[in-house]
């Protein structure tokens, strides 16, 4: 894959950088271009970097299905979640789950679902106003160059500012994170296993590139 196979998806040049609006989760990960997870595993070893695969552990495909609620709404989560219903240890759930799962769906619990809505109903006012805000686009892709290499970051949401006047150039790039606890330290612990603090300066060279 080369940086013109992106011209056969809905994508747009900003300055020096493109955005593909409807590129495929699984095309933008193992297509081309150095992302922020790929720098933060070269930290690990230059094998991790390379043969770098996505995780599927529960919690994250809890996160996944979180983001999709919140960020895309109830349309693509029920295009890509499942909630069973039930014990999840009965051999007929035990066989759905599986069935489901082969097919490339989540598949949550019920009381899954409910923590996801207690996360929506207790979204703070900022949050809301730039996940909901009017021209957003959601998990869009963007490429630019650093020299010769092509980096890339793929943001939850990308959205003008909410208060105006602003210029017809600016943009707010926001990206939603799920933890298993609020407390600070609990929290700072999470961004450095995870490097957000690396991804939030990474996501910031890119959007440098058409501003």
């Amino acid at each position: 894959m080369n940086i013109k196979d992106l011209e056969k998806y809905d994508f747009k040049k900003i300055g020096n950088a493109i955005i593909v609006n409807d590129l495929p989760n699984d095309v933008y990960h193992a297509g081309l271009g150095v992302s922020s997870s790929s720098i933060r595993r070269f930290g690990e070893s230059q094998l991790h970097a390379i043969e770098q695969t996505l995780e599927t552990s529960q919690t994250l495909k809890f996160g996944t299905a979180a983001h999709s609620y919140l960020l895309e709404g109830e349309e693509a989560f029920k295009r890509d979640v499942v909630i069973m219903t039930g014990s999840p240890y009965t051999k007929a759930n035990k066989e759905l789950k599986e069935e489901y799962e082969s097919q490339g769906l989540i598949v949550l619990k019920e009381a899954d679902m409910e923590i996801i809505q207690g996360m929506k109903d207790n979204m703070i006012y900022e949050g809301n106003a730039y996940i909901n805000a009017e021209g957003k686009i959601a998990e869009s892709s963007i490429y630019w160059y650093e020299d010769d290499v092509i980096c890339k970051c793929r943001p939850d949401v990308l959205c003008p500012p909410i208060d105006a006047p602003h210029s017809d150039n600016e943009i707010v790039i926001v990206d939603y994170k799920t933890t298993q606890s609020c407390d600070p330290r609990q929290f700072n612990f999470s961004v450095r296993k995870y490097g957000y603090d690396l991804q939030a300066a990474f996501y910031r060279r890119g959007r440098s590139c058409w501003i």
